[in-house]
């Protein structure tokens, strides 16, 4: 990604989660002029799963992993306009704890990895994972 390092000292958002939702904020976001993170520890989420969509307009049909690449391929082409958008994506990385200066309105994300990023704002698109029954045999 083109934005390794040179992070603002505030985000305007920081967008928790690459799967449809997050991938769609984080482009929005970026051509709205904001200095927007992604972060997200697999991109994709539940779309992964899916062996067959057929209801996302402009494209027939497609894998959830075909239509994930598209979607990241987007990202990662914003990501490296650096004269355009400030966007930046942080991969296999997770979101550890948010604390919100009720003085200010700031949020603190803290990752997985340690690392602490300031925002006026916070997205959280982390998707869900299913529930088990914990029965013998489940997969």
């Amino acid at each position: 990604m083109a934005h390794a390092t040179n992070y603002p000292e505030i985000f305007d958002t920081i967008i928790i989660g690459a799967g449809p939702a997050g991938m769609a904020a984080a482009v929005y976001a970026a051509r709205r002029k904001m200095k927007a993170l992604l972060i997200c520890g697999k991109v994709g989420g539940q779309m992964m799963w899916s062996s067959d969509i057929e209801n996302y307009t402009g494209i027939a049909q497609a894998t959830g992993p075909e239509l994930t690449k598209e979607f990241f391929n987007h990202i990662k082409k914003i990501d490296g306009d650096t004269d355009h958008f400030d966007l930046w994506v942080r991969e296999d990385e997770k979101v550890s704890s948010i604390t919100k200066d009720e003085r200010t309105g700031i949020f603190t994300l803290t990752t997985t990895k340690n690392q602490k990023f300031l925002s006026y704002t916070a997205v959280i698109t982390s998707g869900k994972i299913p529930r088990t029954l914990n029965i013998e045999g489940e997969k």
